[in-house]
């Protein structure tokens, strides 16, 4: 186990700072030595002006029954992530509390990738009090309810016509714990807040 092994606990903590790694780059080219699956494009993250959103690329691997993807052409997308901005907290949570755990154990990472980082949280949860000056405009927690008090990861019915719903409780309480470590790791009380009133 990495508990015991010190080998083995920096060669994951070296394989997850790579991958978190390959969505920032300047420019994306696919990553020598990695294998490539259904012809992927190269891992990067877009911002879209237009809707305010972070896009995440690849996002799926085309259409299927179990996993829809709202376009049948490539890029493909899972849930609805881009055409619909869905699921956001679901799959950006991952790479946030990746990030967190790195940062817990690499300062100057963390404040290396803090900015960019600090994006994926107020793609979800912009709040101008948290993000006083923004990089991105964002709109203001865009996944939140506070009248149910939790995120909903659809708004809209098409094409499954679930609308709202939030099918995994455990992945937004990722998120949440995510922006907590984050916070913490890198000196940003406020997001330490922001994640725990949340």
């Amino acid at each position: 186990t990495p508990a015991t092994d010190p080998a083995l606990a920096k060669q994951i903590l070296d394989e997850t700072r790579t991958a978190v790694e390959l969505y920032f780059r300047q420019a994306p080219t696919y990553p020598e030595g990695l294998v490539r699956k259904n012809e992927a494009a190269p891992y990067y993250l877009y911002y879209d002006p237009r809707v305010g959103a972070i896009n995440q690329y690849p996002n799926g691997t085309g259409p299927s029954d179990i996993f829809p993807s709202d376009t049948n052409v490539k890029p493909y997308e899972s849930y609805g992530a881009v055409t619909r901005n869905n699921d956001h907290h679901f799959h950006y949570g991952y790479y946030i509390f990746a990030a967190a755990q790195i940062a817990l154990r690499d300062q100057a990472w963390g404040l290396q990738y803090k900015d960019a980082i600090n994006q994926l949280i107020f793609d979800v949860a912009n709040d101008p009090a948290v993000n006083p000056n923004p990089v991105f405009q964002f709109p203001k927690m865009r996944n939140w309810d506070p009248y149910q008090n939790m995120c909903y990861a659809a708004g809209m019915s098409a094409p499954d016509g679930e609308g709202n719903n939030e099918e995994s409780i455990s992945e937004e309480m990722n998120f949440w714990t995510g922006v907590i470590l984050w916070g913490a790791a890198t000196g940003q009380n406020e997001l330490v807040e922001h994640g725990i009133c949340h």
